[in-house]
């Protein structure tokens, strides 16, 4: 009884002083920002974010101001709920989990379809479906931000209050450079659950007032204050949050997606094309040629950790890799990060494990003459493009594969 009773005691004690114990202190930047990025990164079930964005422009003979609210919500299942309020429009992507709606509430229209595992976005943006879909990649971005922050230093920790709550957070602050820009940023971090409270950006750049006459630039100057009140990775928002009922003045539509000259009819570029054979660079430093996966379909996604679009079509591309494991399709990446290892610890600490290659130099980008990214190519066994695009067209990408399934399977002659 005494020796139970002291161990009760003890477990007590320990709970207690474990309450009482301060978060862990952080006196180096990277290393506060790296554990930053790994709370973003975090594979959690729910997730609720907001954020409030206040962007001030200037220059000698104008000045503006804006504000945009953002919400992303993934609920249980396939619930979620989307907003963006810009000074143009508001707009809303809602799903109970067996219907999604997407809701435009100053031209009082809305579609409705079937839920999918995730938010349905069209291939061709607007402004507001843009919006819509910052807002639910926006945690994703805020990786990016931890991840990609470099030469940064600690200032002195501060208390800010948002949305009259306050939060002891520790203060960094970087700059970067590139090609007509500057850009000086300060990081606002909780202390407590290392996560964004607040960010300042500071940022100089030029713009071209006549296109093809790059010495003709006007410089400008604008101020972007983000605060973050609700950043929660395990939410556990009730159904009643993912009901939609349209407005009774609301109107169905069948698209809200703007129709492009030709978007519907483009064929897959490059089509039929045979790939050059060039060499990548391996996570091992081998060099492997193009080649070598010759008798088998391949899948290249080229990609970079800088490129926010690429690491949003990640998990769809996780998901395609998972399934095609036994059916013959070989899945890899091309990087075009400066350097291999950013990469290498992204696709790492995301538990992606297909093989990874690094093409620093653009090779493969000028054999296929295309340099733009996330960049998706299907290549069938004897080397040649059955698909390549630019836009993370699952359906797309997976009817090019059933196609080469389809050729795989038929009759023999």
């Amino acid at each position: 009884m005494r020796r139970t009773l002291s161990v009760v005691l003890y477990l007590v004690t320990v709970e207690i002083a474990g309450a009482q114990m301060p978060p862990r202190g952080f006196t180096d930047a990277a290393a506060l920002l790296d554990a930053v990025a790994k709370n973003y990164a975090a594979d959690t079930a729910t997730f609720h974010l907001e954020s409030i964005t206040e962007t001030v422009k200037n220059d000698e003979l104008e000045r503006s101001w804006s504000k945009s609210v953002l919400t992303a919500v993934k609920g249980e299942g396939k619930r979620f709920r989307i907003e963006a309020r810009t000074p143009t429009s508001t707009w809303v992507q809602d799903s109970d989990g067996e219907t999604e709606w997407v809701y435009v509430r100053e031209a009082h229209v809305y579609v409705k379809r079937p839920a999918g595992d995730v938010p349905q976005f069209p291939r061709v943006y607007n402004s507001g479906t843009m919006e819509l879909k910052n807002a639910w990649e926006m945690r994703i971005f805020l990786e990016a931000d931890a991840e990609h922050t470099k030469n940064a230093t600690m200032l002195a920790d501060e208390t800010i209050a948002i949305a009259g709550h306050s939060y002891p957070c520790y203060v960094v602050h970087a700059t970067s450079d590139g090609v007509g820009w500057h850009a000086d940023r300060t990081f606002w971090i909780e202390k407590q659950t290392l996560v964004f409270r607040k960010i300042l950006d500071h940022r100089d750049s030029e713009v071209m007032i006549v296109p093809g006459l790059p010495s003709l630039k006007i410089p400008f100057h604008d101020d972007v204050t983000t605060v973050y009140p609700v950043v929660d990775f395990n939410a556990k928002d009730g159904p009643e949050l993912f009901a939609f009922v349209p407005p009774a003045d609301a109107k169905e539509v069948s698209t809200l997606e703007p129709q492009m000259p030709g978007s519907k009819s483009a064929a897959p570029q490059g089509a039929g094309r045979l790939v050059p054979d060039i060499s990548l660079t391996g996570s091992d430093g081998r060099q492997v040629n193009l080649s070598s996966f010759r008798g088998q379909p391949l899948l290249i996604d080229v990609w970079a950790t800088w490129c926010g679009p690429c690491l949003a079509w990640m998990p769809s591309l996780g998901k395609l890799e998972q399934e095609m494991r036994t059916k013959g399709l070989q899945v890899i990446s091309v990087d075009r990060d400066k350097e291999a290892a950013n990469a290498t610890h992204y696709l790492a600490v995301h538990g992606f494990s297909w093989p990874n290659y690094h093409d620093g130099d653009g090779k493969l980008a000028d054999a296929l003459s295309e340099k733009r990214i996330p960049l998706t190519v299907l290549i069938d066994a004897q080397g040649r493009i059955a698909y390549m695009g630019v836009d993370s067209d699952e359906a797309a990408l997976r009817k090019a594969i059933a196609g080469l399934e389809s050729e795989k399977s038929g009759p023999s002659r």
